[in-house]
């Protein structure tokens, strides 16, 4: 009798044993999901930033607004997501970059992303000159294209050869 006792005991803690592993290793895997999906979740922000300061230098460039507050936000935050994605971020549960592969990619990334970054920085300082430079052109352009419209128009009531008449137009 004492002999199944002791076998029953072997096999409850075998079994206790053995539901303890399994429970430590459903915390671990869980714990590790958490820090995955912050690695995943910061990797697609960085793809829509990219995105969102295209648009935001496309809408500088064909609106009269010159708040460029937005897109030096993102320049900012971009530039803080990449460096937590190669050198991890205890802050926000990011750890660096688990191999060396994704470590060369990220670092790859980063070596097109600062001569990007420099460019558009670049543009924005720029950006009130241009915006005047380009308030000058819209208000001429329009002048311009009233006295080419009346020289052709001109040029018909003299009766230029149609030759003529369109290569005034064309300017």
């Amino acid at each position: 009798m004492s002999k199944i006792i002791n076998q029953i005991r072997f096999i409850g803690g075998a079994l206790s044993l053995i539901i303890i592993t399994i429970l430590f290793s459903i915390l671990y895997i869980n714990q590790k999901g958490k820090t995955d999906s912050a690695v995943i979740n910061i990797a697609g922000k960085q793809r829509m930033l990219t995105q969102k300061i295209s648009k935001d230098i496309f809408r500088l460039t064909t609106s009269h607004s010159t708040k460029n507050s937005d897109v030096m936000k993102s320049l900012n935050e971009f530039d803080r997501n990449l460096n937590d994605l190669i050198n991890g971020s205890v802050k926000r549960g990011v750890y660096q970059a688990p191999t060396k592969e994704i470590k060369d990619q990220l670092l790859l990334v980063k070596k097109q992303w600062l001569p990007f970054k420099e460019r558009v920085e670049e543009f924005v300082v720029h950006l009130p000159k241009m915006n005047s430079k380009k308030e000058f052109v819209l208000k001429n352009s329009d002048r311009l294209l009233d006295f080419s419209d009346d020289i052709v128009k001109s040029m018909v009531k003299l009766g230029f050869e149609g030759y003529y008449i369109d290569l005034a137009g064309k300017q």
